[in-house]
């Protein structure tokens, strides 16, 4: 099996955020229409649309777009080994260890989604030999199903807020 980011993960990944900013945009319309144009409601909505809706989704959207715009992974379970690029082929038993990082959304397995970086999430596979990749949920909707691929692996599953290996990275260092 063959995963790499597509125009149609991306969509998909986005739909949140294109229903939440709708949804803004239909609020702040009856707004207007019932009160008038009120400063403080306007200003309200644009706080939130910004804080919550547009700047997590679109950093954690470019993040692991930037993370794995070439890349092309590809698992072959008969054989038991995938590759990276067709550069590289490793064994499933070289893995060390696989890390999953999960929104609180997925981390409970629920269906119900508050934000639209809720749906954001990536594992980190390192290998024996202390290369590690990042599979990131724009190359595949499921991250946790194409781990489940290559069979037998340990998953350690960690619960972020918002799942970027970059905050994770930063406030790692700020708390340590």
């Amino acid at each position: 099996m063959e995963y790499k980011i597509t125009l149609k993960n991306q969509l998909r990944a986005l739909r949140f955020l294109i229903f939440g900013s709708l949804l803004c945009v239909v609020v702040a319309w009856a707004f207007y229409n019932q009160v008038g144009f009120d400063p403080l409601v306007s200003l309200s909505l644009t706080i939130y649309y910004l804080a919550f809706l547009l700047i997590p989704t679109a950093w954690v959207h470019v993040e692991y777009y930037m993370m794995n715009k070439d890349d092309v992974f590809t698992i072959n379970p008969g054989e038991k080994t995938f590759s990276i690029d067709g550069r590289e082929q490793f064994h499933f038993n070289q893995i060390d260890t696989t890390i999953l990082v999960l929104p609180p959304v997925m981390y409970r397995g629920s269906k119900m989604s508050f934000f639209p970086f809720d749906h954001y999430h990536y594992a980190v596979i390192k290998m024996r030999d202390g290369k590690h990749f990042i599979f990131t949920s724009l190359m595949a909707l499921s991250v946790d199903g194409v781990l489940k691929e290559l069979g037998g692996i340990q998953i350690e599953r960690k619960f972020r807020f918002i799942a970027s290996p970059t905050l994770y990275r930063f406030w790692s260092a700020v708390w340590n």
